[in-house]
């Protein structure tokens, strides 16, 4: 990603701009909007986190906190931006970017922070999560929400399985 902006800063095609990485330490606890209840329309959703499905890797531990992406974004929200605001020369223009999980979590945070970033880059965003709540959400959302100065997108690999690239379509549609 620096490369590429490096290389589009150089030859004018967009400005310079400063990248910040979080690194990943819990991302079911800050990366997912809440504790699932559903998966794929079956009730609890225990086999997500407690329980090792067979051929499935296990990536959620028993007990651990899942869900707070809400607290994710208020530590970048109230603590990070006036971090870079005080230590580097900024102008009033945020990105908000994410892969998978994190995805996730920036469409989660255009439908419910849509003030917080002026632009949100979903890139094969885990829309499945809890029997697709977030897609639901965005029915409900974006009737309420004035998006003149936001930007969102939102893409899918070709080689993903045939449920996400309909959640994805479901998703498109919706938006």
């Amino acid at each position: 990603m620096i490369g590429l902006v490096r290389y589009l800063s150089d030859y004018g095609v967009c400005p310079p701009f400063i990248i910040v990485s979080i690194e990943e330490v819990n991302p079911a606890r800050d990366m997912f909007p809440f504790k699932p209840e559903y998966s794929r329309g079956t009730r609890p959703a225990t086999a997500w986190y407690d329980k090792k499905e067979e051929n499935e890797l296990r990536v959620y531990r028993p007990g651990e906190k899942i869900g707070e992406a809400d607290k994710y974004l208020s530590f970048i929200e109230t603590e990070l931006f006036p971090f870079i605001e005080k230590n580097y020369r900024t102008v009033p223009y945020k990105i908000f970017c994410g892969h998978s999980k994190g995805g996730l979590c920036v469409t989660h945070a255009f439908l419910l922070h849509t003030n917080m970033f002026n632009a949100y880059i979903a890139l094969n965003p885990s829309l499945y999560w809890d029997d697709g709540l977030v897609m639901k959400a965005a029915e409900e959302k974006l009737a309420g929400l004035n998006l003149k100065h936001s930007f969102f997108y939102f893409d899918i690999g070709g080689n993903e399985t045939p449920s996400t690239i309909g959640d994805a379509f479901t998703f498109a549609q919706t938006i």
